[in-house]
């Protein structure tokens, strides 16, 4: 679904990501964990298209598309959801969702989209009509990700979901993520702490400084609690 060979990517001639590769399969879930500052936010934005990698190679199954234009990424099934709270503030919640189907095929098939959506996030249904300046913190990552849904992706990639949320709305955001994958969409998801791995990741990436240092399956990382502390705290 997703090959990352080689890439480098940083800002303004500074490096941050070096020789990163990695691969999502379809209908996977991986998981890049990593302290913040350390590369995850520049890798997402790197595969999507609002940054420009400096070298290597990002494939969408046969298709390369390092380098396109972030809206040509899009066309290809590559869906940002990006840190943080970034809905359109005076825009209902329904407006929002609808500015995930912009593209031609979603467009004809937004109703159906829109229950499959309020299907995952009740919450969202309830305040169809609700400025999105209205809603709560978790209740905006909910929209995020709805919104996400909402278009022709082949995998979702999704950064620090839970950043800035109370205990019990994470585990919500979670468990809706959890729903997410086993419906087959594959999903590459960017995290600080390894709370949510179990029953999520098929497979797990450590970042540190820019660089892959580690692979592994999240029984195997989990177990190696010298390597949680070292790199996680």
């Amino acid at each position: 679904m997703l090959t990352v060979s080689d890439l480098h990517a940083g800002y303004g001639g500074s490096e941050v990501l070096h020789t990163i590769s990695l691969h999502v399969h379809e209908g996977e879930a991986v998981v890049v964990l990593g302290p913040n500052g350390h590369g995850k936010t520049t890798l997402l934005r790197a595969i999507s298209g609002l940054i420009r990698p400096t070298s290597g190679a990002v494939m969408i199954g046969d298709k390369a598309i390092a380098g396109l234009p972030p809206e040509a990424i899009v066309a290809a099934g590559v869906t940002h959801i990006p840190q943080g709270d970034l809905v359109f503030p005076e825009m209902t919640v329904l407006e929002n969702l609808l500015m995930g189907a912009y593209r031609a095929l979603a467009w004809r098939e937004r109703n159906t989209r829109i229950e499959r959506v309020f299907g995952l996030f009740p919450r969202l249904a309830e305040r169809k009509a609700q400025l999105a300046r209205s809603l709560s913190g978790g209740e905006r990552r909910m929209l995020a990700l709805g919104r996400g849904l909402m278009g022709d992706a082949k995998i979702l990639m999704i950064d620090e979901p839970s950043l800035g949320l109370a205990p019990l709305v994470i585990e919500q955001v979670y468990e809706t993520i959890r729903e997410i994958r086993e419906s087959g969409m594959a999903i590459l998801l960017m995290d600080e702490n390894a709370n949510h791995l179990e029953g999520l990741a098929d497979r797990v990436y450590l970042l540190e400084s820019g660089v892959l240092v580690r692979e592994g399956t999240p029984a195997e990382l989990l177990a190696d609690e010298a390597l949680l502390a070292a790199y996680l705290g």
